[in-house]
């Protein structure tokens, strides 16, 4: 209690019990005179009480007072506990975190808040910014649960992002946006125009972007690209190895009928000619396909029930191809669609939104475009490392639906459990960074995430969490322990302020460097540009580019 509490206080607090060792003292509530209260505000000022010894009835005491902290003070006696209006006398207390000065880097993201100072002009808040230096750079995630204010997190952290230039090279990041939502075309205030691009997934009528998923990327062989292709396709629609071998045994039929396999040599106009021949597939020419098999296995009575629901169920999934109208066979349907690569520009800013999209096929079609970016950092010497490459950045909003799949549907006999073995996108967040390709996922439930993501994000961004598994990984990949020392962070995740996150840059020569820091994200305060006022950005981007040509 203060002094002036204590100079007031009317009762007495007495209570008393001895052991074999000592007998301790009543706590009492003094009524100090002023020259009192001045002595001891003295000594409390250089933070040390008065050592002053006396001799009462034998034993040696303090004269005026004893130092306790808060837990020494409550063994004695408490206050009275009070929930009322506007009186707020169970809270608890907001975890101990680092508190570093001076923190250097291009990539500003915030205020570090200190939960030990408190004041009433600034909250928590201090006068040190929270900065990550762009040497620094990894995958990472931002994780909270819905309006904990991750998304802002990430585009403040990409805003901030796209205006650095790499030390070593000069160059500046090529980054593209996987956008479910409307949310990431706020970039386009903060890009310049010729370097800004924006396209419509969901929205043939705004923008949209035509691409045809099976043309083979310059330079990628073509079973790794069918492979993997099939692979996504099938984790995203749950249909399990059997559909996965079916679907396969249609498209390298037609692969094989285009001549994309005769083709052979590593020189570019074999590269050229196997994206042109590749280009002749596409869905539409694998539903065909597809339903041809199926009526040949009817019409010849000789396949059990178990294959015909399975081509009936593969069919099902590619009947959006089979109408013109819809959007998924008007932008990804035919051969007039560019290939992944062609979306690998130089150092740019694209956001791929896909609002309209079918939630299931959006997944695929993301998945695709990550698997395509890789392989093609693959497929080309030194990667995004090369001289004539930048360095890529692919945010995923809603990561946890692009990197496992949402539609869990067998393909007959009952089966229910997923496709064996390690996802595509596993050994991508393992190896990628190796080749200038950095992950940046955006998820609501870490937890669920492939364990590649939490194995080798050295940035780490979370807000506020309320399921108990996701807060019990992000204690862990702070370097905290959710059990028994660190149980007040498990609390406090469900507690965490809109706009609060931990944050952690793991990338450090100095273990200090990698404690785990509170931060209050600066907020962007931008509205997101409407589609008339996309168009007069994107009209200014082709005016220069026609002027500057």
């Amino acid at each position: 209690p203060s002094l002036d509490a204590l100079s007031t206080a009317q009762a007495v607090a007495k209570s008393t019990w001895q052991n074999e060792y000592a007998m301790v003292n009543p706590v009492q509530v003094l009524d100090l005179t002023e020259t009192e209260q001045k002595h001891l505000l003295y000594h409390f000022s250089a933070f040390s009480a008065d050592v002053t010894r006396e001799n009462v009835f034998g034993a040696e005491e303090y004269k005026y007072c004893t130092v306790l902290l808060p837990e020494e003070y409550v063994a004695y006696t408490h206050l009275p506990r009070v929930s009322e209006g506007g009186v707020f006398s169970i809270v608890q207390d907001v975890p101990k975190f680092s508190v570093p000065a001076r923190m250097q880097g291009d990539i500003y993201m915030g205020t570090i808040l200190n939960p030990e100072r408190f004041t009433f002009e600034h909250g928590y808040r201090t006068a040190f910014d929270y900065r990550i230096d762009e040497n620094n750079l990894m995958h990472g995630f931002f994780t909270g649960a819905s309006r904990s204010g991750k998304t802002v997190a990430a585009m403040r952290f990409i805003a901030e992002l796209s205006k650095i230039r790499r030390k070593k090279t000069g160059k500046r990041l090529r980054i593209v946006v996987m956008d479910p939502k409307q949310d990431w075309r706020t970039l386009a205030r903060f890009v310049e125009p010729e370097r800004f691009n924006f396209y419509s997934m969901g929205n043939p009528n705004f923008n949209p972007i035509h691409i045809n998923p099976w043309k083979v990327p310059h330079g990628v062989n073509p079973q790794v690209w069918i492979d993997g292709v099939i692979d996504i396709y099938c984790r995203a629609y749950g249909l399990l190895e059997r559909g996965k071998q079916m679907i396969a045994d249609v498209v390298y039929e037609l692969y094989k009928e285009n001549g994309v396999f005769d083709v052979s040599g590593s020189d570019s106009e074999s590269k050229d000619l196997v994206a042109e021949l590749s280009s002749r597939v596409n869905f539409q020419s694998i539903y065909r396909r597809m339903e041809e098999k199926r009526d040949k296995l009817t019409g010849a009575g000789k396949s059990g029930n178990d294959t015909k629901d399975a081509y009936a169920r593969l069919i099902e999934r590619l009947s959006c191809f089979s109408r013109e109208y819809s959007i998924e066979s008007k932008l990804y349907g035919s051969s007039e669609g560019i290939a992944i690569d062609d979306l690998i520009g130089a150092d740019e800013v694209t956001v791929l939104e896909s609002k309209g999209l079918e939630n299931t096929f959006k997944n695929f079609i993301f998945g695709v475009i990550t698997s395509g970016f890789f392989k093609f950092a693959l497929a080309h010497e030194g990667g995004y490392l090369a001289d004539d490459q930048y360095e890529t950045v692919l945010v995923l909003e809603e990561a946890n639906e692009v990197l496992t799949g949402n539609d869990c549907a067998g393909t007959g006999g009952g089966q229910n459990f997923g496709m064996s073995g390690q996802s595509e996108f596993e050994q991508i967040l393992d190896q990628s960074a190796g080749y200038g390709l950095f992950i940046f996922a955006i998820t609501q439930k870490i937890a669920d995430m492939p364990s590649s993501v939490i194995a080798n994000s050295g940035l780490v961004f979370a807000g506020r969490l309320k399921r108990t598994d996701d807060i019990n990984v992000v204690v862990r990949t702070v370097g905290r322990e959710e059990r028994i020392d660190d149980r007040d962070l498990v609390k406090w995740f469900p507690r965490s302020p809109t706009g609060w996150f931990v944050c952690q840059t793991s990338r450090t020569f100095d273990f200090k460097d990698a404690e785990p820091i509170l931060v209050q994200i600066s907020r962007l305060n931008i509205n997101p540009p409407s589609n008339i006022e996309l168009d007069e950005i994107l009209i200014q981007k082709k005016a220069k580019t026609i002027m500057s040509a």
